[in-house]
């Protein structure tokens, strides 16, 4: 969802992000929101409007949609996310990629040092060390 607390998907930018991800050749994605994993399946797992449906899957927390990934995009300011940098140091390991699209994760610099590349919206790519 666009927008904490709803699970309103109209205009939210992990749609753009996700169909642009899988016309590049990612071959699956993992995703979590809170609230709006059935909006999102209806919107994406209809075989007759959209082909790509097969390379996403949908996890019930975020602890097991980035388990085993390359990557994550924080794309809604829901406030459990704000305790992300813990998931992730936890279940991946560098070189990892956190895309913070709201600026949800605000203890970003311990993942830097800890080797997590992070790049947040409206600021610059941050190597990880």
């Amino acid at each position: 969802a666009f927008k904490k607390r709803t699970n309103d998907m109209r205009d939210s930018a992990a749609l753009k992000v996700v169909e642009a991800l899988l016309a590049k050749g990612v071959a699956e994605i993992r995703a979590y929101d809170p609230l709006a994993e059935e909006a999102a399946q209806s919107y994406w797992f209809n075989p007759e409007n959209n082909h790509l449906f097969s390379r996403i899957k949908y996890f019930g927390s975020a602890k097991e949609a980035i388990a085993g990934s390359d990557a994550v995009y924080v794309s809604t300011d829901w406030e459990e996310f704000r305790g992300l940098s813990h998931t992730i140091d936890t279940n991946v390991k560098p070189p990892y990629l956190v895309i913070d699209g709201r600026r949800m994760i605000p203890d970003f610099q311990t993942l830097v040092e800890k080797g997590f590349d992070f790049l947040p919206v409206g600021g610059g790519f941050l190597k990880g060390k």
